[in-house]
């Protein structure tokens, strides 16, 4: 297993991944280390997603960035039980864990990264399409 400080310095220069070239690692608070990746929200925000090292185990997650990209496009004052479904079936299908809004994943396996971090990603962008439940106004259709 590779140890937190490493962590980055093996996603950028030592450990090649599959489908590594989809993704730019770069440092990121509380010795996480952050992902661009190549999937964008519906307003071309980049997806962003983070990996940290928990209990010997590396975690993918999203932070709730989905869940903020929502409240900026002001789709909704707070989830409705329908829109909380659609997140839990998007966490079902691409096998993901979290509570609330988060999206999770996790692996004890470095070479599995690449994998968790698309799945954390295409979340975050199906989630933001329930940006297209919503009426104009904010309203849940």
């Amino acid at each position: 297993m590779v140890t937190k400080p490493a962590l980055l310095d093996a996603l950028t220069n030592g450990v090649r991944l599959e489908a590594s070239d989809l993704f730019e690692f770069f440092p990121a608070p509380r010795g996480a280390v952050g992902v661009n990746t190549s999937l964008l929200y519906p307003d071309r925000d980049e997806v962003q997603v983070w990996i940290l090292e928990r209990d010997g185990e590396y975690v993918v997650t999203d932070y709730c960035d989905a869940h903020d990209w929502l409240r900026r496009a002001r789709c909704f004052q707070e989830l409705t039980d329908h829109q909380l479904s659609l997140i839990n079936d998007v966490r079902r299908s691409l096998v993901l864990e979290g509570e609330g809004v988060e999206l999770v994943a996790r692996t004890d396996d470095l070479e599995k990264l690449p994998f968790l971090i698309l799945n954390v990603a295409l979340a975050a962008v199906r989630v933001a399409d329930i940006s297209y439940t919503c009426r104009p106004d904010g309203s849940p259709q």
